[in-house]
């Protein structure tokens, strides 16, 4: 830069942003207490990214500004510093155009940017935000592939030799990786606590939609397969969890999900015990929820007492849940403060009422099958039955 080759400062520059952003500032301190960091700075580390940062937007052209800015937005995540990274990913708009770049570096960056923003949402309670990250990386099998950490075997054979030594150099380093069953993992069991409740309100209704595919296959999975054993595979666990939250049983629930070991590999132990504090609230929140959404028409009333001594929770959380609840018509009920208990109006609609209304939609829609089926065949149901004068031909 001195040089005043500004060009040649920004490559450099670049470079050295790709070896430093993808490593955690505590993993630097440790590092330099054995050997000195060469080309980094263990301290005001954040400032020094952003200087880098700073010069590549200023002197690079647009693809080499597009790397740094995931760098940037990846380093923050990495930090848990969720909504600064998020607020410069969405000013950028770098999701509406990555994929129409021909760099495919560039993509395989973005997809590992956007798993690391998941996580760093995950790990600060923000388990909506976090579903919305990992749902298209997550959703159809190929995460592998996405994050440029290995070739996917069903689609090996379909590459030409020189496609397969191309794909084979944009592989990530190993020191690079992120834990792919820790983002499964996360994905999963935020799918399982926004999904499971809709589908416990919406048990019978024909047309519930789950918007996880990957959980979504994950239960079409398991209910193929009526002779289930113990979970064993992380996926297992997570549908036992989710099986033990449609009934509101939070205890085995949390035993399920908060067993898995991949919770170490968060981060630090402050962040993982964070992390599954966070999660034991979201579970029992949600285990209430569903409880309320399963068991509330066999009820004419449910203290508050007995909610907070059922799911362990204050008073306020449940009030404040049962009132949203109330206010978004997902409960029908009321509050008696008199009491502290919650008056059920016994609207919700029983199993054969919603069995009832699919019976009548099915047989509409064999109506109107077979009108159309006649229509082609006679030109209408009218024109069979008129004579020479136009007249109908069924006349008293």
């Amino acid at each position: 830069e001195g040089l005043r080759q500004n060009s040649v400062a920004a490559r450099l520059a670049l470079r050295r942003l790709e070896h430093l952003y993808y490593k955690h500032d505590s993993l630097i301190v440790k590092a330099a207490e054995k050997t000195p960091q060469m080309g980094d700075v263990t301290e005001n580390r954040q400032q020094f990214i952003d200087d880098m940062a700073m010069m590549l937007y200023k002197y690079a052209d647009d693809g080499m500004k597009t790397r740094a800015m995931l760098c940037q937005i990846f380093y923050h995540a990495l930090h848990d510093r969720f909504y600064k990274a998020r607020d410069m990913l969405l000013m950028s708009h770098l999701q509406d155009t990555i994929h129409q770049t021909s760099n495919v570096g560039t993509q395989i960056l973005f997809n590992r940017t956007m798993a690391q923003l998941g996580l760093s949402a995950f790990r600060n309670g923000l388990v909506q935000e976090a579903h919305g990250c990992f749902d298209e990386l997550c959703g159809n099998n190929r995460l592998k592939e996405l994050l440029a950490q290995g070739l996917s075997s069903q689609r090996f054979n379909e590459r030409t030799q020189e496609q397969e030594r191309a794909e084979k150099r944009r592989q990530t380093p190993y020191h690079m990786h992120v834990n792919l069953e820790l983002l499964e993992c996360c994905h999963l069991v935020g799918a399982v606590l926004i999904e499971v409740p809709k589908m416990v309100a919406n048990a019978h209704d024909s047309k519930r939609k789950v918007t996880s595919r990957a959980l979504k296959r994950v239960f079409d999975n398991s209910d193929r397969n009526p002779l289930a054993g113990p979970p064993e595979t992380t996926r297992d666990v997570i549908m036992a969890g989710a099986r033990a939250l449609e009934k509101g049983d939070w205890q085995n629930c949390e035993s399920y999900v908060l067993g898995l070991p991949v919770w170490q590999h968060l981060g630090s132990e402050e962040v993982s015990e964070r992390v599954r504090t966070m999660l034991k609230r979201k579970i029992k929140e949600e285990a209430m929820r569903s409880f309320l959404f399963a068991y509330s028409a066999y009820y004419d009333a449910l203290s508050l007492d007995q909610l907070c001594e059922m799911f362990k929770l204050d008073k306020a959380i449940v009030n404040s849940l049962v009132s949203k609840m109330i206010i978004s018509d997902e409960l029908f009920a009321s509050w008696d403060q008199p009491t502290s208990s919650i008056v059920m109006h016994k609207k919700e609609r029983s199993r054969l009422h919603h069995l009832s209304l699919h019976y009548s939609e099915q047989v509409g829609k064999l109506i109107e099958a077979n009108e159309k089926a006649w229509d082609q065949r006679f030109g209408g149901y009218g024109d069979k039955f008129q004579d020479k004068d136009g007249r109908g031909g069924w006349r008293g």
